[in-house]
């Protein structure tokens, strides 16, 4: 995933994988708290996705 998102990442921010794993295990830790919440509410599953989705690109677009 950190190559992944290096990808998108200007030369400048991407120095060195730090930050690059910070997003990284940042998105992750995000994808499993909407797993637990989905054994309680699988309809929410999709619309959570989805706006973790555009809140983390949205993020990272800013380090092109």
């Amino acid at each position: 995933m950190t190559g992944h998102l290096g990808e998108g990442v200007s030369p400048e921010h991407r120095r060195d994988d730090f930050m690059l794993r910070v997003f990284a295990g940042n998105f992750v830790w995000a994808l499993l708290k909407i797993a637990e919440r989905a054994e309680k509410n699988d309809a929410a599953v999709e619309g959570d996705v989805e706006a973790l989705l555009r809140y983390h690109l949205g993020g990272i677009a800013q380090f092109e």
